[in-house]
């Protein structure tokens, strides 16, 4: 939910409410205050309160890996079919073989497949 939407409109404080009836988690704030707290049961005290949709975690980001971070004997799985599971043969300087599919950049892999457990194929940063 977006944050600068005007929190004294009833659309609002409905589309707050809506988010807690779906179990989404909700903070409040005490008017005047800088501070968000999470709030598992509100009360919709409108008038000293503000309430909003907790804010997701930005999702973590990763990069390709490089070639000596390619886990031994792999397993990767294409994003679209994640039955399918693939062996990466051979690891290049810029390119992965993976096995019945052919060869892929390290960006390529780790846009297109996750390894077996379903992790990226790159690295996460900080």
């Amino acid at each position: 939910m977006n944050t600068t939407e005007n929190t004294g409109t009833l659309a609002y404080m409905i589309s707050v409410m809506q988010a807690a009836e779906r179990k989404e988690p909700i903070e409040r704030q005490r008017r005047g205050w800088a501070a968000w707290k999470s709030c598992e049961k509100p009360l919709w005290n409108w008038a000293d309160f503000n309430f909003r949709v907790a804010p997701k975690p930005p999702e973590p980001k990763y990069r390709p890996w490089k070639p000596e971070e390619v886990p031994t004997l792999a397993t990767v799985r294409p994003k679209g079919k994640p039955s399918n599971r693939y062996a990466i043969l051979c690891v290049e300087e810029e390119r992965v073989t993976v096995a019945g599919l052919g060869s892929y950049t390290f960006q390529a892999l780790l846009e297109y497949f996750t390894l077996n457990d379903g992790s990226p194929c790159g690295v996460k940063e900080d």
